[in-house]
């Protein structure tokens, strides 16, 4: 019963909170912070988006009873990125224009969340996050506690880059240029980054710390750059591409929905650790390694019991005397 509740709510919240993010995510991508301040409209599009990820993030904690939802739901998130990001561009605008012609703001957002790698870099933490939690452990060592945290910061922060240079370069062919052909070089940066992220994820079958304190550091920066633009500028200033990347993931919600993704994985870890705890059976005295029943104290007399003499002397005869 727990796989088929979890099941639907991830679906029907992953739903309702990508169309919200997506459509909000057009709403911004149109010049809506382009003055560096936030006007009421772009507020408002902006809390609709973090509406959107906060569901989406709902899903994802779904894995805490049961694997089966967003085991699916990142099944279908990986097939969708990775067919956006390899297939024909004519292809994809075939297959998108019915939801082009229904909703021009939500396929717009699909289209640059698919483009940035971000459809896909979903679909990882949720399809393997899913399978990492089924297998989780019921006790963390302090070496997956450090390990998991070292790979985080490592992996984590170190694919960031080269997700921004490979989406940059997508969204800069197939969604501003138009180009008929695949990027190829952008695509497999893009592809590079699942991979990495794919072994960020995987620790949380051993500890949740890496995911969590990754978590926290990605969500604060993409809500801290969501309503604050200029936050930005330190990054543009590095590297054009780059900087172009990070405003794409960072003006349509994306980064933000990747740090909610990992910090209710990491969440969804703890719960699965603390249910792996309360079924452990305790163990039985008699079943301990080297255990010896106890045995009570003997008394001396029955160490040595007293014996009755074989000897056994006449009475005495009556006396004559009155």
């Amino acid at each position: 019963m727990r796989a088929v509740l979890s099941l639907i709510v991830a679906i029907v919240t992953t739903v309702v909170g990508e169309s919200l993010l997506w459509g909000a995510g057009t709403a911004l991508t149109r010049g809506a912070l382009e003055a560096g301040g936030l006007d009421q409209r772009a507020a408002l599009s902006a809390s609709i988006a973090v509406v959107g990820i906060v569901l989406v993030a709902l899903a994802m904690l779904t894995a805490g009873w049961s694997s089966l939802g967003v085991i699916v739901v990142g099944a279908i998130h990986l097939v969708a990125g990775a067919a956006a990001l390899l297939v024909s561009p004519a292809i994809y605008y075939a297959v998108l224009r019915p939801l082009h012609q229904a909703n021009q703001s939500v396929a717009t957002g699909v289209d640059y969340a698919a483009a940035t790698g971000m459809l896909l870099l979903t679909g990882v933490v949720m399809f393997v996050g899913g399978i990492a939690l089924a297998a989780r452990k019921a006790r963390s060592g302090v070496a997956g506690r450090v390990v998991s945290v070292i790979l985080a910061f490592v992996l984590g922060v170190g694919l960031l880059p080269v997700l921004a240079i490979g989406g940059s370069r997508v969204v800069q062919a197939v969604l501003l240029r138009l180009s008929a052909v695949v990027e190829l070089f952008g695509a497999l940066l893009v592809l590079a980054a699942a991979v990495l992220l794919v072994i960020v994820v995987a620790t949380v079958r051993w500890s949740s710390l890496g995911a969590l304190v990754l978590g926290i550091v990605l969500a604060a920066a993409g809500f801290g750059a969501l309503f604050v633009p200029p936050a930005l500028a330190p990054v543009s200033a590095l590297d054009a591409q780059v900087g172009r990347g990070a405003g794409y993931l960072v003006g349509t919600g994306q980064l933000a929905l990747l740090g909610m993704l990992l910090l209710a994985t990491a969440i969804a870890g703890l719960v699965r650790g603390a249910q792996r705890r309360r079924l452990e059976p305790e163990p039985e005295v008699e079943e301990s390694i080297g255990y010896q029943r106890e045995t009570p104290l003997r008394t001396m007399d029955e160490i040595f019991p007293r014996t009755t003499s074989v000897y056994d002397p006449p009475a005495p005869p009556p006396s004559d005397r009155v």
